[in-house]
């Protein structure tokens, strides 16, 4: 059961994200009215990089997956989502790190700002969400998922 949530989690928020590009890219050749017939879009769902090698991992786990992230995100026609959850530090992410590494004008990267329901309460994002925190070219995209209990009660986000 808890894989299904999760297929559907990554299905939900790979929908939302088509969606918001292809609102944007949509908005972008109608403001410069511009035709577009179609648009070959190929998603990778990269892993997620990581600090240290856990059991049954090689110690080069770290290296290895950092490399293959650099090898797509490199390219000049990837679109860059770089994705950090809401309840860390910005400045602490990995994500945008690269990002700036590899896309310094920032013309290929939009920021997703995950688990916006899971922060403290009292806290929020708005800085970020904002871009008063850490500025984007493009606008930062908010996700919030629903709790199991949300899920159970059939709650509308």
């Amino acid at each position: 059961m808890d894989k299904i949530i999760y297929l559907n989690h990554h299905i939900y928020l790979f929908k939302r994200i088509l969606f918001f590009l292809s609102t944007y890219c949509f908005w972008v050749f109608a403001h410069f009215w511009v035709y577009l017939a179609a648009v070959n879009l190929t998603l990778i769902d990269l892993p997620g990089l990581t600090k240290v090698a856990v059991e049954g991992q090689p110690d080069s786990i770290v290296e290895d997956i950092e490399s293959m992230v650099r090898s797509y995100v490199e390219k000049p026609n990837c679109i860059i989502l770089a994705i950090s959850p809401a309840n860390q530090d910005i400045a602490t992410s990995d994500a945008i790190k690269l990002a700036r590494e590899v896309d310094p004008s920032g013309e290929r990267t939009f920021g997703v700002m995950t688990k916006l329901d899971l922060m403290d309460k009292g806290t929020n994002a708005l800085d970020v969400i904002e871009g008063r925190a850490y500025r984007l070219q493009h606008p930062w995209v908010g996700i919030v998922n629903r709790s199991q209990a949300d899920i159970n009660k059939n709650t509308l986000i």
